[in-house]
C-alpha cells in the first residue's frame, strides 16, 4: 500500500509564511487629512474619502493595511523572516542573522488643492484599491520604473562594515551599532572618514539588487502617512522628541542604535521611547527607531536645490527624481533624470509654516514658506528648514543630537553640497522588491 502523502496547497502554504495576511481583517478604506494653511494650528483635520471630517481610533490603524508594518529580518536577496508578532519577538536584531528592516506598504493617493481657502487634501489608499480619482504614489515605481505593493525601510540607522564573502564595504541595519558617518574614523570604511550621499548609496548598493538608501518619496509617503495617523504635523509631541538635546562634542557624539531599551520599550505598534530623560534617549514610530527626528542625519535621495539664479536653474528651485522611476539617482541628479518643482523653496532659515501647493511639491513636502511669523516649533509643520547653500545642495532630514525643537518628521536640512562628508550625517536603507 503506498504511503500516504501530504500536501500543501498554494494558500494553505501562503498562510504559512504569511500569517500576517490572514491574522487580521484588513481596513482598506481611503484615509487622509486636511491642512487649512491660514491656521498656524499644528493639528491637521482627518477626512475620508469624501473630505468630510471623521475621528479615527487607535484600532482604525491597527486594522487598517497601510499601517501593517511588521520588523523582519531580510536576507541579501530581499527574503523576509517574521516574528511572532509586529515588532519581531524571537528575531535576533544584532545583524547575525540578516538585516533589521521594517514592511512599508506603498499606496495610492489623490490630492487636491483649493486656493479659494487655501486648503490642501492628502488621502492615501492600498496599492491596488483603485478607488475613483486615485493614482499609483510615486514610489510604487522606485527602483526602475517597475510597480511594487511594498519596500522595506531600516529599522535603525545603516551602520558600515566589510563583507568577508566578497570584501565589499556594506550598509547594514542591526541594533547595538554606532551609525556611519563622515567626519569619523569609522571601521574598515574605505574612505578615511568621508561618507558622501553618493558613498551610501554605493555601500548600499553592494548589498546587491534592490538596495538602496531612502529617497524623497518614500520619505514624503510616510511623513503623510504619520500626519494621517497623529492627526498633527508635530511629531516631536506626538512621539517624543528623540535624541536632540545632547552637547555637540566631537566625532560621532550620539547613541548607537537601540539605545536605552528602546527595541524593549515599544507597544504592539513598534512606537515608544527609550529609557532616560526626553530629547536624550531614542523614541521608535511604527517600528522605525528615530525617524521622526534626533540622534543623526539622514541622507535623502532624489533631491536637489539650488541657492541663486544660475546657467539653467534660478534661486529655491528644487529638483525631483523622475516620478515614474526610471531617473538615475545620485547626489547630483543627472539630466533626463529629473522633473523641476512648480515652486522654490525658501530662501530663508525657519521654521516651515507650509509647503508646496502643486502634487508632487505637496506629497513631498518641500517646504514654500518658512522663518516668517506663522513660524515655529508648535504652528504649522512645527519643523525647521535650511536654506541650500550650493548649486546643487542635497537634503538631510530628521533632525540631530543637537537640533532640539527644530527636529522631526518633516524637518528639511539643504544647505551643503553633494561632496559633503560630515559626522552628523548618516543614512538609512531600503530595499525595493525586485519582482
Amino acid at each position: 500500500m503506498d504511503a500516504h502523502v501530504i500536501t500543501l496547497d498554494d494558500v494553505a502554504l501562503d498562510k504559512m509564511v504569511n500569517w500576517w495576511k490572514y491574522a487580521y481583517t484588513w481596513n482598506r478604506e481611503p484615509v487622509g487629512f486636511k491642512v487649512e494653511n491660514a491656521s498656524t494650528n499644528p493639528a491637521v483635520k482627518r477626512i475620508d474619502r469624501d473630505g468630510v471630517e471623521v475621528t479615527l481610533s487607535a484600532d482604525f490603524f491597527w486594522n487598517h493595511e497601510l499601517y501593517f508594518t511588521p520588523k523582519v529580518l531580510l536576507s541579501p536577496s530581499g527574503v523576509p523572516t517574521y516574528g511572532s508578532d509586529r515588532i519581531g519577538t524571537g528575531l535576533d536584531f544584532t545583524g547575525a542573522s540578516g538585516d533589521a528592516m521594517v514592511w512599508r506598504n506603498n499606496a495610492q493617493y489623490k490630492y487636491i488643492y483649493e486656493s479659494d481657502s487655501d486648503t490642501q487634501f492628502f488621502w492615501y489608499a492600498p496599492y491596488d484599491s483603485n478607488y475613483r480619482g486615485f493614482e499609483y504614489h510615486p514610489h510604487c515605481f522606485a527602483g526602475g520604473g517597475i510597480k511594487h505593493d511594498h519596500y522595506y525601510l531600516g529599522a535603525y540607522e545603516a551602520h558600515g562594515y566589510l563583507d568577508p564573502n566578497d570584501s565589499k564595504y556594506k550598509l547594514g541595519s542591526a541594533t547595538g551599532k554606532q551609525p556611519i558617518t563622515g567626519g569619523v574614523s569609522y571601521p574598515d570604511c574605505p574612505n578615511s572618514g568621508r561618507f558622501t550621499i553618493d558613498d551610501a548609496l554605493t555601500f548600499a548598493a553592494n548589498k546587491g539588487a534592490g538596495w538602496t538608501i531612502t529617497d524623497i518619496y518614500a520619505l514624503g509617503l510616510e511623513q503623510g502617512l504619520f500626519y494621517t495617523q497623529y492627526g498633527t504635523r508635530d511629531s516631536q509631541t506626538a512621539v517624543g522628541k528623540g535624541v536632540v538635546d545632547l552637547a555637540s562634542g566631537t566625532g560621532f557624539a550620539g547613541l548607537l542604535t537601540g539605545a536605552n531599551n528602546i527595541d524593549e520599550n515599544v507597544n504592539a505598534f513598534g512606537t515608544g521611547i527609550g529609557d532616560g530623560t526626553p530629547g536624550t534617549t531614542p523614541v521608535s514610530w511604527s517600528n522605525l527607531q528615530n525617524f521622526t527626528g534626533g540622534n543623526v542625519y539622514e541622507f535623502v535621495a532624489g533631491v536637489n536645490v539650488y541657492k541663486d539664479n544660475g546657467a539653467g536653474y534660478v534661486a529655491g528651485e528644487y529638483r525631483l527624481t523622475k516620478p515614474d522611476g526610471t531617473g538615475t539617482i545620485a547626489g547630483t541628479l543627472p539630466t533626463e533624470s529629473y522633473v523641476t518643482g512648480v515652486g522654490t523653496v525658501p530662501l530663508t532659515n525657519g521654521y516651515i509654516s507650509t509647503v508646496q501647493r502643486d502634487k508632487l511639491g505637496a506629497i513631498t513636502f518641500m517646504p514654500a514658506t518658512a522663518g516668517d511669523t506663522a513660524s515655529g516649533s508648535d504652528k504649522g509643520y512645527c519643523d525647521y528648514a535650511y536654506v541650500p547653500g550650493y548649486n546643487p545642495s542635497i537634503l538631510f532630514s530628521g533632525g540631530t543630537w543637537g537640533s532640539g525643537l527644530g527636529a522631526g518628521v518633516g524637518y528639511r536640512y539643504s544647505y551643503y553640497a553633494p561632496s559633503r562628508s560630515d559626522r552628523y550625517v548618516s543614512a538609512r536603507l531600503k530595499y525595493i522588491i525586485q519582482s
